[in-house]
């Protein structure tokens, strides 16, 4: 069994890919299950985590000889699932251009502004324009909830800009932390507590579609 560190931009789903496994086959190992409790969610982990990597078992087939055989490795894309919103809602009906490790793909978003897409388990960054805005992907770079760096990063994803996600709760921070407990209608006090914390991971990593946040000017 080897043992995986993880980086800044690893996820189950890039790692799974790399040792040439599914990624639920490596989460779902019972030598990762005190990883699974802490990180609750394999596509977002933290530098410095530890997966264990099984072996690899070869798989064996019966066939008869003298006969052509086809066989077909399953895929392993990954999705991304991006909802956009600007001042007035929802970015219905707009075509857009993906960029993925210098792949283009096009589009229309949903009715409901959304960008969903499959996309290779191990893509490393991405661009999105939409109009005349272009927006920068990175994946695997969302730190989990509990580190100050992940709460930076959901706010700013959401419109609660803050700065740059590092482990720093300066005065930005507070003010994107009163202005989301504000829109969530929480008690406004600036402060990170569990509540906000809470609050903030369902909007931001849950499936489903948010309601609009407003921007900033």
């Amino acid at each position: 069994m080897k043992r995986h560190r993880v980086e800044q931009g690893d996820s189950i789903t890039s790692i799974g890919f790399r040792y040439g496994f599914f990624p639920e086959s490596v989460w779902n190992h019972p030598s990762n299950q005190d990883l699974k409790k802490l990180r609750i969610n394999g596509d977002i982990l933290f530098p410095g985590d530890e997966v264990n990597i099984p072996d690899l078992s070869p798989a064996s087939f019966q066939k008869s000889t003298g006969q052509r055989h086809r066989f077909r490795r399953k895929g392993v894309p990954a999705r991304l699932r991006i909802q956009l919103l600007d001042d007035h809602g929802t970015r219905a009906g707009q075509p857009y251009e993906l960029s993925i490790d210098g792949h283009k793909l096009t589009g229309v978003t949903s009715g409901d502004g959304v960008v969903e897409i499959f996309v290779p388990p191990d893509a490393k960054q991405g661009q999105l324009r939409v109009g005349s805005d272009l927006y920068p992907l990175l994946f695997g770079h969302l730190d989990p909830i509990t580190e100050v760096s992940g709460v930076k990063a959901r706010l700013n994803n959401l419109g609660f800009f803050c700065g740059p996600p590092d482990s720093q709760l300066d005065e930005a921070t507070g003010i994107a932390l009163r202005r989301f407990q504000e829109h969530l209608q929480l008690e406004v006090t600036g402060e990170l507590d569990d509540t906000t914390r809470r609050e903030l991971e369902r909007i931001h990593d849950l499936p489903g579609i948010i309601p609009p946040i407003p921007l900033e000017d």
